[in-house]
């Protein structure tokens, strides 16, 4: 009995004493019908409260009783449950030992075992439903991991698997609502995201994939993988400007090109279609002006060539020239200048003109030797002297290039032979000659 409780009852025990000094009558007792005893009012109150306590202690001793008995029987479940997570727990890393060592047979033995006995155990169904899949069990891999799935709704592995076996049965749709259901819980997931872009440009759901790609691009920092980004962006739109066109929406096709080219001003493909687009619409200045934006901006010969030949169509050969001498001014990459040269000569030589192709080419510092076989049937035509000088020349150029060494794998051109390119690392692709014309290294 605490402390507080005894006082208590000694307080009482006072209280009883004083009462019955105030009355001291003695209190009638029926015990039956004909048996009556009378006691004095002390010894009433005092037995009364004695059996109060009497029988007080003894339901609180059956309550303790009864706890410690309870307690004694979910302390053994607990035990027995952790027993049982213990060996759940040692089966799994087993499990996932023999997969990390390649024994898959032995790895898949183990996680049957583990699930025979605990059938929603996430990481047993996660790991033997990739399993499945691996060997062509699609069926079975999705329903192991949509069982995982209902025993741990969140979890980012089992959604990512779920969605690569829906992905392996060709069910892209339900792949889509998975990777979109992956976003629900992680909206700025940039794995999630870019997988969920390149479904949506698989299945040709072009306007899905603009919206998830104009997502991606708010959460990429450096300055290169954002470079790549917007190409893909720009990608996605020609390809929806691409789909207008053939299903005959030409004004829509436009809009389109003309987005992606705001969203890539050095898209060639945009500025070549859309100059395409706006002459097949019979607006031939807009294509015009398109062109030489496309030129100005990416420099590359297929704006000009475009150009070219729309001029030749209208009947305008003066605006060709002034094309291509207005590049040619412009150039600062010399390989750049002798491409266009050598397109220049090649026009100006389909117009008789063999003079004027001869000064545009002859500038050209170290010409290669496609220019140089220009210049050979240029000059023999104008200056047979000149031709064999310009043929001895090109003879020497060619003969360097023999004992020359060439990576395959990147095109780059060495000094030595080497196990390994000096410039992207490529194992035994170093061939002797230009372009590998002996055949792989020994």
């Amino acid at each position: 009995m605490s402390l507080k409780s005894l006082i208590l009852f000694v307080l009482l025990v006072l209280l009883a004493i004083y009462f019955a000094f105030l009355n001291p009558e003695s209190v009638p007792i029926r015990l039956t019908r004909s048996l009556t005893v009378e006691a004095p009012i002390v010894v009433f109150l005092l037995t009364a409260m004695l059996a109060g306590v009497l029988l007080t202690a003894l339901f609180q001793s059956f309550l303790e009783v009864q706890s410690a008995w309870n307690r004694f029987w979910e302390n053994l479940r607990v035990k027995r449950q952790e027993a049982r997570h213990k060996k759940w727990d040692k089966l799994f890393r087993k499990a996932e030992n023999a997969l990390a060592s390649g024994r898959t047979a032995k790895g898949r033995a183990l996680l049957e075992k583990l699930l025979a006995d605990h059938p929603y155990h996430t990481g047993a169904l996660y790991h033997l439903g990739n399993l499945m899949r691996q060997e062509g069990r699609v069926e079975r891999a999705i329903e192991l991991h949509q069982a995982a799935l209902t025993a741990e709704p969140e979890d980012y592995k089992v959604l990512h698997s779920l969605a690569e076996d829906y992905a392996a049965a060709g069910a892209f749709d339900q792949q889509a609502g998975i990777l979109n259901r992956r976003l629900e819980l992680d909206p700025h997931s940039l794995p999630t995201l870019r997988k969920l872009r390149d479904l949506y440009r698989h299945t040709q759901k072009l306007e899905q994939a603009y919206q998830t790609q104009k997502a991606i691009l708010p959460l990429i920092h450096g300055q290169e993988e954002l470079q790549r980004e917007q190409e893909q962006f720009a990608q996605i739109i020609y390809a929806l400007g691409l789909d207008h066109f053939q299903n005959g929406r030409l004004d829509k096709a436009i809009a389109e090109f003309k987005r992606a080219l705001r969203e890539d001003e050095r898209s060639l493909p945009a500025y070549v279609t859309l100059g395409d687009l706006y002459l097949q619409a019979g607006n031939p200045r807009q294509a015009v002006k398109t062109w030489k934006n496309g030129f100005e901006m990416t420099r590359s010969p297929v704006c000009l060539l475009r150009l070219a030949a729309h001029h030749e169509k209208e009947g305008h050969p003066e605006e060709i020239h002034k094309l291509f001498r207005k590049a040619l001014a412009q150039s600062e990459n010399p390989r750049e200048g002798e491409l266009l040269a050598l397109l220049y000569a090649q026009r100006l030589l389909k117009e008789g003109k063999s003079q004027e192709a001869w000064e545009v080419l002859e500038p050209v510092p170290e010409p290669a030797l496609l220019t140089r076989v220009f210049q050979i049937r240029i000059s023999n035509e104008l200056n047979p002297d000149q031709a064999r000088q310009t043929l001895l020349e090109a003879f020497k150029q060619a003969s360097g290039k023999i004992q020359s060494y060439t990576c395959t794998a990147c095109g780059k051109t060495l000094e030595s032979w080497s196990a390994f390119c000096p410039g992207c690392q490529a194992w035994n692709r170093v061939v002797c000659g230009p372009g590998g014309m002996a055949g792989p290294s020994t």
